[in-house]
């Protein structure tokens, strides 16, 4: 978060936006081969989640398309979660 923020006041008078997004867990095959390889490591991976799931890709992405669009231009410097409540907790 430091970082995001120190780099985005460097360089945001050149036009540059910087931002983090922090995911709870998101269903990828790196996930899925590295951390929830049983069922039910899986369930346990989804019930720190207080929606009781992980992410889909396709539930990040618009929001990253979202944050490099010019309707996101007065954005920089934030850490945004997209992590079905896990950061809540």
């Amino acid at each position: 978060m430091g970082l995001t923020r120190s780099v985005a006041l460097e360089i945001a008078a050149r036009g540059v936006r910087v931002n983090a997004i922090t995911t709870g867990g998101v269903d990828t095959p790196l996930a899925r081969g590295s951390m929830a390889t049983t069922a039910e490591a899986l369930a346990y991976i989804e019930s720190l989640h207080p929606v009781n799931r992980i992410a889909q890709p396709e539930e990040i992405a618009p929001f990253v398309a979202f944050l490099l669009s010019d309707e996101a231009s007065f954005i920089t410097g934030a850490a945004l979660a997209i992590d079905g409540g896990f950061t809540t907790r």
